[in-house]
This record gives structure tokens, sequence and C-alpha cells, in this order.
């Protein structure tokens, strides 16, 4: 799977569920596979009509040692981003491995996050921007106990931002 090549991962193996008598997806069969597959038994792949898919759930993850869910984003049916969510409490773990992996970060920016009943605990935003790439790890995203790393091609993104902005500056002209 590589970044602006069409989307094209082979679905997980399934079965019938015994008690729900519904499809799930088979993890024993699983097992034997090489890379991973396309959870089509994801609530975003059945429960969005064909056409209107762009992000899909992947499994047969690489064992990181902690749970966390891989998905892919799509524009225009190629891959644009890719998206893991995974516990705060995981983080360190995960960042060390992306250091391993991607060498010394481009930035590293510290905030303070603060929550609706008034605690407030540090977070950690971590960046390596490649000329092609771009790699965001924001510890705390959307709840402080959730972290997200978010892998995205930038000329893609680049163009998606260029056209929200067109798009402002249109809706703009009409005050």
């Amino acid at each position: 799977m590589k970044f602006n090549d069409p989307f094209s991962v082979a679905p997980c193996p399934t079965k019938t569920d015994g008690v729900l008598k519904r499809l799930v997806t088979d993890y024993e069969a699983m097992k034997s596979l090489v890379g991973v597959c396309l959870d089509t038994t994801a609530a975003l792949y059945t429960h969005i009509k064909p056409e209107n898919r762009t992000t899909f759930s992947l499994e047969n993850r690489p064992d990181l040692g902690f749970e966390f869910v891989l998905l892919v984003g799509t524009k225009n049916g190629v891959v644009s981003t890719i998206t893991i969510s995974l516990k705060q409490s995981n983080f360190v773990t995960l960042l060390m491995a992306f250091k391993d992996r991607y060498g010394t970060p481009t930035s590293i920016e510290s905030e303070t996050v603060k929550t609706k009943a008034g605690a407030v605990f540090n977070a950690l935003n971590v960046t390596w921007k490649g000329k092609k790439v771009t790699i965001n790890m924001y510890e705390r995203s959307g709840k402080v106990d959730q972290s997200m790393v978010l892998i995205s091609d930038n000329a893609i993104m680049e163009a998606e931002i260029a056209a929200q902005r067109a798009k402002v500056a249109a809706e703009a002209q009409k005050f």
C-alpha cells in the first residue's frame, strides 16, 4: 500500500457467527495471512455505500505489544492518509518505535490539555516532515486517554488545504 496509489487491500477472511448468525472476521484463518487485510465486517465498511467509502479499517496489523486501530483514508480512490488510534498509555512505546524507524523528529511541541472537569495534562505533539510524507503523533487526541498518529501524503494534503481555502474565499465573497 503506497500513497497516491489506488487503495487495494485483500479482504480479511470471514465466517458466519454461530450465535448471532452474522458475518464476522475469522481471526483464526487470518493468522495464515502475510500483511494487513481489509475488515469488511467493520461498521465503517458495512454501513456506508461503496461509492461513498473513503475510510477503511485494516486488520492483521503488526504486533506492537498493545492494541491499536489502523485506518486508511482515501481521496478519489487513492491512499491519502493512514491513521493509528491507541490508548495514551501506549504513546511513549509507539513514539520510541517511530524514533527508531524514522530518526529524530522534525519538531516536538509540548502543550497542556484541560478536561471539562478542570484536570490538566501535558501532551506531546511530535512531527516528522519529509519531502513526500508527514507523520504527526498526538499524545492526547479527542480524549485525554487517547492518542493518534496521522501519516499523510504532503501533495494530497496541500491540495486539500488549497481547495478548502478556495471554498472559504468563494463563500466570503457572499458577504
